[in-house]
């Protein structure tokens, strides 16, 4: 997932190809031409790719509605407590890739992007014993 600086590269790289198409002249010949192609076809998967980043990003920061489950809020209230990937795993009988799976599906169905988002929300609460 593109992240704020990579959207900015790209944007800054499109405007760069727009400002070059208006500079090459239509009566430039034929190698002009093929350059103009190669700008505009760039130039469209450089827009497509912004539309992509930014659309990937808005859903990503959309709460689903989703109730967490006992478990997945079990989880939550782990890691926003400070216990590792690989603590969460071992306490909830996961591989570690399976619990930095769940808690990516934690994340989307709250909204949020970081552990530090995580513990602003679940501040105060304490973990269920094991």
């Amino acid at each position: 997932m593109p992240d704020g600086r990579h959207a900015r590269d790209l944007l800054l790289e499109l405007y760069r190809l727009a400002t070059l198409l208006t500079c090459i002249p239509a009566s430039a010949g034929p190698e002009a031409d093929a350059m103009v192609q190669e700008l505009e076809v760039a130039l469209h998967s450089l827009q497509r790719a912004v539309r992509l980043a930014e659309r990937r990003r808005s859903e990503q920061a959309r709460p689903t509605g989703h109730v967490l489950t006992d478990r997945e809020r079990a989880i939550a209230l782990c890691l926003a407590r400070g216990q590792s990937y690989k603590d969460v795993a071992t306490r909830f009988g996961l591989t570690v890739a399976s619990a930095q799976s769940r808690v990516r599906a934690i994340y989307l169905k709250l909204g949020i992007h970081s552990k530090n988002e995580l513990e602003r929300l679940f501040d105060g609460e304490r973990p269920p014993r094991a």
